[in-house]
């Protein structure tokens, strides 16, 4: 049965930070499933309780014994990418401004 490794008492006190404190539901759903396994839950149990996929909290297992806390913290790369440059933004905020003043509008409106 595929479970962690015995948790130090700095990585439980992380964990339950996580749980109590991050802004990702993912991340709080990863970390509560760490804990549970080194409760002695099994994968299916853990993934009966979290309704996830025996796959996905195996790979989380995994992800965990590889890189620890970073294995199971939201990743960057989520959503949409910005498709504009800092610089790109603030030109096209001139050009809008400059457009309403033209037609009698300011921004201020």
């Amino acid at each position: 049965m595929k479970t962690v490794s015995p948790l130090t008492e700095n990585e439980k006190n992380e964990l339950e930070r996580l749980v109590a404190e991050d802004s990702s539901a993912r991340t709080r759903t990863r970390a509560e499933a760490i804990l549970l396994s080194s409760r002695g839950f099994s994968i299916g149990e853990i993934a009966k309780i979290k309704n996830k996929h025996i796959i996905t909290v195996s790979r989380w297992i995994d992800q965990w014994g590889e890189r620890g806390v970073d294995g199971i913290l939201e990743g960057e790369g989520r959503g949409r990418k910005k498709s504009l440059t800092e610089d790109e933004l603030m030109q096209v905020m001139e050009w809008l401004g400059s457009s309403q003043e033209c037609q009698g509008h300011s921004r201020k409106d």
